[in-house]
Formats: structure tokens, sequence, C-alpha cells
């Protein structure tokens, strides 16, 4: 995602539009130059997806966490009693649902397993039926420890693949077991009617709460 995007992103979601004639710089800091907006972005917002584009900024119709030894492996779930099950991780749900079709615009993509995720453990890879949305860089796992979110955007009328992980690839979504997950594709359509213009909406229309949101945010205290 450009840094331009990005900022019409993030726009979009706080209900400002961008000043013409706009530039986007990035300082060294991975902050967002976000003045062409005429309202004030939230700090915790604005930082936290310049860092994830930032570190996804070479990824090509994919983003994927980088490799973990399992040998020293960390233990994602520390002073919490979680049952590690022997069999690899499966989808059981996704938002949107394989096959259906959405409307167009914000889109939090939805992916639940079932069982207890590594929270650094992911990858998102473009499928064989369709386009790759244009999305972040790195997800969000929820409380639930099953289920993984991602703010991307899409267009009307268009259909889109998403691998959930690759049989030929070493990296991937995994279960706090240490088993990867067993791939799956993701294929919807959008459809040519009005588009989902904000982060609320996309989050009621994916079946979320308003602290479900893919991007966690961390206000510093007062």
């Amino acid at each position: 995602m450009s840094a331009n995007h990005l900022i019409r992103v993030l726009c979009r979601l706080t209900g400002a539009r961008p000043q013409a004639g706009f530039v986007p710089t990035w300082a060294q800091s991975a902050a967002i130059d976000a003045t062409m907006c005429p309202h004030p972005i939230p700090a915790s917002l604005a930082a936290a997806l310049a860092s994830l584009v930032l570190a996804g900024s070479g990824a090509a119709a994919q983003t994927a966490s980088p490799p973990v030894s399992k040998a020293h492996a960390p233990t994602p779930l520390e002073g919490v009693t979680v049952a590690v099950s022997r069999t690899p991780p499966t989808v059981v749900e996704t938002f949107p649902a394989a096959g259906s079709t959405v409307d167009p615009g914000v889109t939090v993509l939805k992916v639940t397993f079932d069982q207890h995720m590594d929270p650094e453990a992911w990858r998102y890879a473009k499928g064989d039926a369709g386009a790759y949305p244009d999305c972040l860089a790195k997800p969000r796992l929820l409380a639930d420890g099953r289920t993984f979110v991602l703010l991307c955007t899409t267009l009307s009328d268009r259909a889109y693949s998403v691998l959930i992980n690759q049989a030929d690839a070493d990296t991937g979504f995994t279960g706090v077991g240490h088993r990867m997950a067993t791939p799956f594709e993701l294929n919807f359509t959008t459809a040519k009617g009005h588009p989902v213009s904000s982060l609320p909406e996309a989050l009621t229309v994916a079946g979320l709460h308003d602290d479900e949101g893919p991007v966690e945010s961390a206000e510093p205290a007062k």
C-alpha cells in the first residue's frame, strides 16, 4: 500500500477529506505527516498503520510473518492454560464468507480457526480465482485466540481470492502447538452497490464489536 493510499484510508476512516495537491512525507520515526486531513487523525491509529505498512512495503499481493525457529518459538499465552491440539488448525469461519458477494470499500477480512493460534505467525497470498485486496501488512489476533482480522479495501464488481497459508511455504498461520494450519482458499466477489466507507460500518458488517478492530488502539496514558 502506497503512502498516498494510506493517507486516503486514514482520512476516510476518520471522516476527513484530503487537501488537494498534498504530497505525504515519511519521518524517520515511521510516523505519518497527515496534514492533508482537515481534521486530526488519532496518533495511535496513524502510527500503527504507518508501522504496519512500512513493515510490509516490499510484499506484493501477499503478507507473511517472518520465520520463527520452532526450537526457540515464543509462548504466545504465558500464564494461561491452553489445551494444545495435535492436529493442524483448520479454518472454520471467514468474512467475507467463501463464495459470498459483499459490498466494496473498507473490508475487515476475518479468519477464525478451530484452535488457539500463534499471534506472530500468518500468511496471506493471492489465489488463482481473483485479485488480492489492498490490505495492511499485519493482522491482529483477537482476544478469543482463534480469530485474525486484517484491514483491507476492495473495489466494486470484482472477484477476490485470498490464500490462507500455502502448501509449499515454510511459514504461515500456526497453532500454539507449532503445527501450521491447513491451507485454505477464500474466494468472494464484491457488488456494484454503495461502498462501505468507515471502519465502524465495516466492523458491523463483519459481525465484530468496536473493540475487535484490525488495529488495536494504544493511546498514551494522560
